[in-house]
């Protein structure tokens, strides 16, 4: 089903909070919930995984709010849960980070809370809230060690994988697309543990906002040894004869599928169809944290977006004269099969496609005991 984004805000159902509280206890809870939402909604710069930081982040807002209102602890989880739900609900496209994180946050914060009344049964919602936001911090720190830690697994698997070593000087041309904070990583990773490594990567500049620029600004001013990265950038258009000579490659994911398909920035596909037809030794590595894996049968949304995104590259005067006289194509995200990708590289090591599948199962199961669906 296609998913239309527009920046109008979306209304979402307010908390029922108890209905003796002060009016404005409760507004200040749905009012934050509304603003968070369309804010998510409307965010079209940030990662999946920064948009699941924030989601999270805001959530420790919520549940503060939400126990201004509540008078018993099963209250107060029903207003994070009702929280975490329409957060999740945000952005359809992007909502697979956001909900594994949220999910796996209430779980956290589940076993929290009855660990505590079985400790302490007189606790107060006041306290029983501070335990909640103490475990949401310590997951915001978690998920940044977690992104190390996916870094390290990329540099592990390209060494292993090309024989890298510390005596002898090497090179890898690795192609990639768009503007990934989990592929950034992954290659600032590879170029700190790999001295001796020359590496020539392509970056295609990914239309309709040019994406690979930016990304390629930034790796350029974060290298460890700039001599040692030599930067391409291609148009979109260029990736069946810059796929030539290809070793790796490298994509980010929006969303993964229990079978190991992988939604991406648009350009995904060719890139990998085009390296693997010019060599079969050619490896497509998705980078990405676990989070992006979906339970099996997940809902498949698509973005699409206006055609000034694509039609303000144009000139002037073609703009003013083909007016809606032709359609553009405006999609940001494209499906790349799991009979095509190689490896998934996460947090947690590389994975397989079978390793993948049993990450979904868990967060479908995660999903029927939070939301209770």
């Amino acid at each position: 089903m296609e998913h239309s984004e527009s920046s109008t805000a979306t209304h979402i159902p307010a908390y029922p909070a108890p209905s003796s509280d002060p009016p404005s206890l409760k507004n200040e809870f749905d009012s934050h919930l509304q603003s968070t939402v369309t804010s998510l909604k409307n965010d079209f710069v940030s990662g999946a995984r920064a948009m699941a930081d924030s989601s999270l982040y805001n959530l420790s807002t919520l549940v503060s709010l939400a126990a201004a209102t509540a008078s018993t602890k099963e209250e107060l989880w029903d207003g994070a849960r009702h929280a975490a739900k329409q957060l999740s609900l945000a952005r359809p496209a992007m909502s697979a980070a956001i909900t594994a994180c949220l999910l796996r946050a209430l779980s956290s914060i589940q076993e929290t809370l009855s660990n505590s009344s079985e400790e302490k049964s007189e606790m107060s919602v006041e306290e029983l809230a501070q335990l909640a936001l103490s475990t949401i911090e310590r997951i915001l720190e978690e998920r940044k060690t977690a992104f190390e830690k996916l870094g390290e697994s990329f540099s592990s698997w390209v060494t292993q994988r090309y024989n890298l070593t510390q005596s002898s000087s090497h090179e890898l041309r690795i192609l990639t697309l768009s503007n990934s904070s989990s592929i950034r990583t992954a290659l600032l990773s590879l170029l700190s543990n790999s001295p001796t490594l020359t590496l020539h990567l392509t970056i295609l500049e990914s239309r309709p906002r040019f994406e690979g620029a930016d990304m390629a600004l930034a790796l350029q001013k974060a290298a460890p040894d700039p001599n040692k990265l030599k930067i391409t950038l291609a148009p979109d258009c260029a990736v069946g004869t810059v796929s030539s000579n290809i070793q790796i490659v490298l994509l980010g994911a929006d969303r993964i599928t229990s079978s190991g398909s992988v939604s991406n920035k648009v350009g995904s596909l060719a890139a990998a169809l085009s390296a693997k037809h010019h060599s079969t030794s050619t490896r497509v590595v998705v980078a990405s944290d676990i989070d992006k894996v979906v339970a099996p049968g997940a809902e498949d949304h698509l973005e699409s977006h206006s055609a000034e995104e694509v039609t303000k590259a144009w000139s002037a005067d073609t703009r003013t004269r083909l007016g809606d006289k032709v359609q553009v194509f405006g999609e940001w995200f494209e499906w790349v099969n799991e009979g095509l990708i190689d490896v998934y590289v996460t947090e947690k090591g590389a994975l397989s496609k079978g390793e993948v599948g049993r990450l979904g199962e868990q967060v479908g199961a995660l999903e029927r005991v939070i939301f209770g669906e």
